[in-house]
C-alpha cells in the first residue's frame, strides 16, 4: 500500500490554457499517435477495422477540396502561423453556423442533405489543430461533441459510410461504394480519433477527451508512462484516471473539465473533492507513483435548448455532449414535445451508448403521450429511411 505523506505533495488548481504568440506556427500541444492509444467500449466499435483511406492520394486531395472554403482558409493561417485571425473565423463560425451537435452548418441550415461527412470531418480537424496551436480547452470542447455525436453516427451497423447525418431527416445515407469525399473523410477520421485523447506539450501531460482507454507515452524525464482511463462516460459522471510509472516523478497532468459541467470535481486518494472550473484545464501537479489513481466527476443533467432561425419553435434535448433525437412516430408526427416535465432516465440496451430518456408528447388535441430519445450517436443503429429529429415541436 502506498504510504500518503500528511504534508501533501499535492497541487491541484484550474489552470488557464497556456499562452501563445499569434505569430508562431509551433505547437503548444502534440497529441499521440494511434499507435500510442488503445480505445475500448462503445467509441471503440466505431474505430474497429477503420484504416486512414482507401486511397491516401484521393483522401488527402478529397479532404481538403471538400473541406468548407473557410475552413480551408483558417487551415490556411494555421499553417502560416497566423493564430489570431484563425481563431476569430472560428469565433464568427460558433456563432452562426453550429449545430448543438458540434457540427457546422455551411448554408445547410433547415436543408435536408445537412452535416456532410467529409465537412464534419474537416471542421473537427481544424478543432484540433486550433487545440494543438493555442492549447485552449474550448476547442476541444466542440472536438467532444462531434466524437460523442457525429463521428459515432458515420458508420452504419455493417462497417458502411454514411454521407449525410442531419438533425432531422430519415436514417442517414450511405455513400458511395467507390472512394470518395465521404469515405475517405470517414475512413481516416475514424482511424486517426484515437489521437484526440491525449497530448504532451513543456508544461505536462494533457487528457483532452475521456473515454474508456490507454495510452503510452514518456514523462518529462523520459520514463515509460502508462495512462489509464476507465469510465462509463459521457453516460456516468465518473472517471478513474490510473498512472502506471517504473519510478516516481513529479511532472503535471492538465485534465479538460468540459464547459458543460455542472459542478465538476477532481480527487486523488482519500483527499476531499476539489472544485474545477468548468470549460478550463485542471491542473494536478504532484509526484507521481506507480498505480495512482485521480477520481474526476463531470456531473449533468438533461436540460431543453431552445431552437433558433429556421428552428424556431423547436427544442431539443441535450444531456452533457450528448444529443438526443426521437425516432419513428414521435420523429414524424404532429405531437409536440412538453418541455415542462422532467425527462425521466432509461438504461440503453447493451452494445450502445446510453442513457436514453422517456419523454411526454402533448398533441393537439391534449392528447398526451410518451416517447424514448436516444443519443445521436446511435443514428448509426437505425434504417436508413426511419425517420428520426433532433428538433422537436414545443408544446404551448
Amino acid at each position: 500500500m502506498l504510504a500518503l505523506p500528511i504534508l501533501c505533495l499535492l497541487a491541484l488548481a484550474s489552470a488557464p490554457p497556456p499562452e501563445v504568440p499569434s505569430s508562431t506556427p509551433s505547437r503548444v500541444l502534440t497529441s499521440l499517435i494511434p499507435s500510442q492509444v488503445t480505445v475500448t467500449g462503445f467509441l471503440s466499435s466505431c474505430f474497429r477495422g477503420a484504416k486512414p483511406s482507401h486511397d491516401p492520394v484521393v483522401a488527402a486531395d478529397e479532404a481538403d477540396r471538400n473541406a468548407p472554403p473557410f475552413v480551408r482558409e483558417e487551415l490556411d493561417l494555421l499553417r502560416r502561423g497566423d493564430l489570431a485571425p484563425a481563431q476569430s473565423a472560428w469565433h464568427d463560425a460558433c456563432a452562426t453556423h453550429i449545430y448543438p451537435t458540434g457540427a457546422l452548418a455551411v448554408g445547410e441550415t433547415g436543408a435536408a442533405k445537412a452535416c456532410e461527412t467529409c465537412a464534419v470531418v474537416s471542421w473537427m480537424w481544424l478543432n484540433q489543430a486550433l487545440l494543438e496551436s493555442s492549447g485552449d480547452p474550448r476547442y476541444a470542447d466542440l472536438v467532444e461533441k462531434l466524437l460523442w455525436n457525429h463521428l459515432p453516427a458515420l458508420r452504419s451497423a455493417d462497417g458502411a459510410v454514411r454521407r449525410y447525418a442531419p438533425l432531422n431527416g430519415p436514417g442517414p445515407s450511405r455513400a458511395d461504394p467507390l472512394p470518395d469525399c465521404c469515405a475517405t473523410a470517414a475512413s481516416r477520421v475514424l482511424a486517426l480519433a484515437p489521437s484526440l485523447i491525449y497530448a504532451t506539450g513543456p508544461a505536462g501531460i494533457y487528457v483532452n477527451q475521456f473515454c474508456d482507454s490507454s495510452a503510452t507515452l514518456k514523462t518529462p524525464r523520459g520514463e515509460r508512462l502508462g495512462l489509464d482511463q476507465h469510465t462509463g462516460y459521457p453516460g456516468r459522471e465518473d472517471i478513474a484516471l490510473r498512472v502506471r510509472l517504473p519510478v516516481d516523478e513529479k511532472f503535471t497532468i492538465f485534465v479538460r473539465v468540459p464547459a458543460w459541467s455542472e459542478g465538476p470535481t477532481v480527487r486523488l486518494f482519500y483527499y476531499a473533492p476539489q472544485q474545477a472550473t468548468p470549460g478550463t484545464y485542471f491542473a494536478i501537479t504532484r509526484t507521481w507513483s506507480d498505480n495512482d489513481i485521480a477520481h474526476l466527476r463531470f456531473p449533468s443533467s438533461p436540460r431543453w435548448v431552445p431552437g433558433t432561425g429556421p428552428n424556431a419553435g423547436t427544442t431539443a434535448l441535450i444531456r452533457g455532449p450528448l444529443v438526443y433525437v426521437a425516432t419513428g412516430g414521435a420523429a414524424s408526427g404532429p405531437a409536440a414535445v412538453s418541455t415542462s416535465e422532467v425527462p425521466r432516465r432509461l438504461p440503453a440496451p447493451e452494445g450502445v451508448l446510453g442513457p436514453f430518456y422517456r419523454v411526454g408528447f402533448r398533441s393537439a388535441n391534449g392528447l398526451t403521450t410518451d416517447a424514448t430519445l436516444i443519443p445521436f450517436a446511435n443514428l448509426s443503429t437505425i434504417a436508413s429511411d426511419e425517420p428520426y429529429a433532433t428538433w422537436l415541436p414545443t408544446a404551448p
